[in-house]
């Protein structure tokens, strides 16, 4: 994903800050120290289990802050389905039908996990411009939107990932997502990942790319 988000996106001119939404266990980390060696990253991920792995590789990266916590709409406490046997796919809103026929490693083991949510605009962060802004939250990410609005309008950059097919009730589309971004002056760029349901060969996911109209 590194390269391709180069090809698409102007790497060289540097990035100061990296909002790291959804950060699992550190794979972005190491993916956005490759590209942007300087930058501060802030990573936020809500899941106990997965945040224990990300805060050693912040610990190792040396100029990274984790925050055990989910962005979304509110400030609240709330509770998020947990699959045991897959680190990703765990979110805010229920599988649908094709979520659990086309992965049924997740709908086999899961349970509710409770965790903190908060506005990404209420948060005192140092961001320090240029920022870029990367979300990864299983359709969610509407609601982080909404609940940073002014933090987005600062970044210079989004990479978002979007499900085009329906596998969480009530998730964000390309178009909402589009909405939100478009009113803040972002334009899409590209989709620096594309993924496809391999049996049935259809667009299943992708990692877009939203960037500031100067």
């Amino acid at each position: 994903m590194s390269d391709r988000l180069c090809t698409m996106f102007n790497c060289s001119r540097p990035i100061k800050t990296v909002l790291d939404i959804g950060a699992n266990v550190g794979e972005s980390i190491q993916r956005f120290r490759g590209i942007w060696p300087e930058a501060k990253i802030y990573s936020f991920e809500p899941r106990p289990i997965a945040f224990e792995q990300l805060s050693l590789v912040a610990a190792q990266d040396g100029n990274c802050e984790v925050f055990n916590l989910a962005l979304g709409e509110e400030n609240t406490d709330t509770r998020i389905q947990e699959y045991e046997k897959a680190w990703g796919g765990s979110s805010f809103l229920a599988g649908t039908e094709l979520l659990r026929e086309s992965r049924p490693q997740w709908a086999k083991d899961w349970h509710w996990v409770d965790v903190k949510m908060s506005r990404l605009d209420d948060l005192k962060l140092d961001l320090e411009s240029e920022i870029f802004i990367k979300v990864d939250v299983q359709s969610y990410q509407d609601f982080v939107m909404r609940g940073g609005m002014q933090t987005f309008s600062k970044a210079r950059a989004c990479l978002v990932e979007i499900y085009y097919e329906e596998c969480y009730d009530g998730g964000g589309t390309v178009s909402s997502a589009q909405q939100l971004l478009n009113r803040i002056g972002f334009r899409m760029t590209g989709k620096p990942r594309v993924v496809r349901r391999s049996k049935a060969n259809v667009l299943s996911w992708a990692d877009i790319l939203w960037e500031k109209v100067v």
